[in-house]
């Protein structure tokens, strides 16, 4: 008996972990991803969705960015990663904030970037860790931003980027794309870091009514 009432005790403890991300979002047919919770949805200019949502003291973030690609565009090595640092550096900048950390990795067997920065907060600093990868025409950010440092094994920061899934088969992913992509591309980081500045000041005002309660 005693080991039973063990059981259920562990069981019901780990529900919420299990139950944390219920809400599966849809990031426009190229891939989904696990929130704790409905999101809220913008829809913007130049092909352009943002998805977030605020859960205590932590921002879940992602965002689906277009780019049509046209026959007459030349093929360019290494576009990728120049799109890729280009980002990372607009939303550091916009955050007025400090790169802490940036490195190659894959998602789906594709070339992506893991980076984590930091964006100043009143009293405390505000951590965003973040992936990013391009495919399909599509520029795909997913950040977890946090008051606190966490650990690369943090669970709940581990359960989110792993709840990521590409949609599209293995056979009709695309990840190469033309040079003026890049001149498009400043058009679209500045309306991202615009964005990603108001979820950051939505995050800095609900901690100064904490503040002040």
């Amino acid at each position: 008996m005693r080991k039973i009432v063990s059981f259920l005790v562990l069981f019901l403890l780990s529900i919420p972990a299990f139950c944390q991300l219920i809400y599966t979002q849809n990031l426009k047919q190229i891939a989904q991803i696990n929130f704790p919770g409905q999101p809220v949805v913008k829809e913007l200019p130049n092909g352009i969705t943002m998805y977030y949502l605020k859960v205590n003291s932590e921002i879940y973030f992602a965002q689906v960015a277009s780019y049509k690609k046209t026959l007459s565009q030349l093929f360019t090595n290494n576009v990728n990663q120049k799109i890729y640092d280009t980002y990372i550096h607009g939303n550091v900048n916009t955050a007025k904030g400090k790169l802490l950390y940036k490195k190659k990795i894959s998602i789906a067997n594709l070339d992506a970037v893991a980076y984590t920065y930091t964006s100043k907060l009143p009293k405390k600093e505000l951590y965003a860790y973040s992936r990013l990868v391009f495919l399909n025409d599509k520029l795909l950010n997913i950040s977890l931003l946090s008051r606190d440092s966490l650990p690369d094994n943090d669970t709940t920061l581990n359960a989110y980027f792993n709840s990521l899934k590409i949609n599209i088969p293995a056979n009709k992913i695309v990840t190469d794309n033309g040079p003026e992509l890049l001149s498009r591309f400043g058009y679209v980081i500045g309306i991202a870091a615009i964005l990603l500045a108001g979820v950051i000041l939505v995050y800095k005002r609900s901690l100064q009514r904490k503040n002040l309660s």
